[in-house]
């Protein structure tokens, strides 16, 4: 087994095991309550030369914090506080240090999708087994989360980020270099998205 493999597995054990701790909603849609959801990407094609690297999205659950998201996204690197969320100083340290450290099992959160601007309401956040670079990172969004998200962020490295109206990085589009606090035209209009250096 590889070891992006091995880590998608170990995120999606940790998954389960704070799944039994924290309620999830049915098929982890997004709600009232505001959900924070994580996601792995994983490689549709195993090669890492392929360009674009097209991805399918490996569900890792949902949350009622957005740090509850991260700490299963990047396999516990960024850990909840006594069940509160870390302030938002701690949180991009935890954040600046998970870019900057070398381990071939970690994971990178390359973007965190909103369900309103501002970078507000519920969340959808994405990882990777790399940081962005000249290879874009492909994913369709799927049915669950389709036409939802009205705002994003970047990083690791993401700071060409593209939102498409239809999946595989079709129709109009909305670059946001890295982030976006509104999507206008296409706010509740996102069906994929692209990253990139």
């Amino acid at each position: 087994m590889s070891k992006r493999r091995t880590g998608v597995a170990t995120a999606a054990l940790l998954a389960v095991a704070v799944m039994w701790t924290v309620p999830a909603t049915a098929d982890d849609e997004p709600t009232e309550t505001e959900q924070h959801c994580a996601v792995m990407l994983d490689r549709s094609i195993d090669d890492p030369q392929t360009n674009p690297v097209e991805t399918e999205s490996v569900d890792l659950g949902c949350f009622d914090t957005l740090t509850q998201a991260v700490s299963v996204g990047t396999n516990g690197a960024v850990a909840p506080v006594s069940g509160h969320i870390v302030k938002r100083v701690s949180f991009r340290e935890a954040m600046r240090q998970l870019m900057t450290e070398e381990d071939p099992e970690k994971t990178f959160l390359i973007g965190i999708e909103w369900t309103l601007v501002n970078h507000d309401g519920g969340s959808r956040s994405y990882y990777f087994d790399r940081a962005c670079n000249s290879n874009p990172i492909e994913v369709n969004i799927g049915a669950t989360w389709n036409d939802k998200f009205e705002s994003g962020k970047g990083f690791s490295g993401c700071g060409n980020n593209r939102k498409f109206e239809h999946v595989n990085q079709q129709g109009d589009v909305k670059i946001c270099s890295p982030n976006c606090s509104s999507y206008h035209a296409l706010n509740n209009n996102v069906s994929s998205l692209r990253w990139k250096e």
